[in-house]
């Protein structure tokens, strides 16, 4: 079983985000509670792997701490190029896997009982992925993916997904974090116009197959959300 380096925040790390947080609060009564955000966030990020958090540290720095963004940047440019890099490994000869689409659970708090009924919770469909591995062990897949959406129109996506991985036990399934960034088409949203999105991914399963869900939360004004969406990939 592979192992991944933890991250230990610098000197550097620590000033730069207190220089950002804590000068603007020194006359603030609450300033001694703000004086623990960076030791706060930078001790979460000691538990993540050292990609994702460093990925996290750049944000926080470059929204947070202008005269940073110049160091941050190139380290999230690496990381990035990375990705990159892998997923192009992935695309040009990765390993193909059949995707098997699906179900759909929409929360019945967010809708109304009559309403719920009426939406499709079978999102039968199928997408050909190809993943590959890069040298840390985490898996990169690049897909196309096109199932029946909500409301029993079709719904289709072309997207990038990359992926940690954890053993349950000695023997047995793998559990997975990971993240997709993705273009979809709907018929409700611009006609089937390509847009943007990116989603969190949990996986279960071994080499051959695996259990993937996700959740798309609401967002107001676009996507009604909160429904949970699985599916089944076959390694062919």
């Amino acid at each position: 079983m592979k192992t991944h380096a933890s991250f230990t925040a610098t000197r550097e790390d620590i000033n730069a985000l207190e220089t950002a947080i804590i000068t603007p609060l020194r006359t603030h009564r609450s300033f001694l509670y703000a004086r623990q955000i960076p030791r706060l966030v930078t001790r979460s990020l000691s538990i993540m792997g050292t990609r994702a958090s460093r990925l996290t540290l750049c944000v926080l720095l470059a929204f947070i701490a202008p005269s940073a963004r110049g160091a941050v940047l190139a380290d999230f440019n690496a990381a990035a190029s990375n990705d990159w890099n892998s997923a192009e490994k992935a695309f040009t000869s990765g390993d193909w896997e059949l995707w098997l689409s699906g179900y759909s659970y929409h929360a019945p708090w967010s809708y109304a009982r009559k309403y719920c009924d009426d939406l499709n919770s079978k999102a039968w469909g199928v997408g050909i992925a190809r993943s590959a591995l890069d040298h840390k062990g985490d898996q990169h897949t690049v897909y196309i993916l096109g199932f029946e959406d909500s409301y029993y129109h079709g719904e289709f996506h072309l997207g990038y997904m990359w992926m940690r991985s954890w053993a349950v036990s000695k023997v047995g399934p793998r559990l997975g974090l990971g993240y997709s960034v993705f273009l979809f088409s709907r018929f409700d949203m611009k006609n089937h116009m390509p847009l943007p999105g990116i989603l969190p991914f949990t996986a279960l399963g071994g080499e051959k197959i695996k259990l993937y869900v996700t959740f798309i939360p609401r967002v107001k004004g676009f996507v009604e959300g909160n429904t949970a969406y699985c599916f089944i990939t076959v390694k062919l």
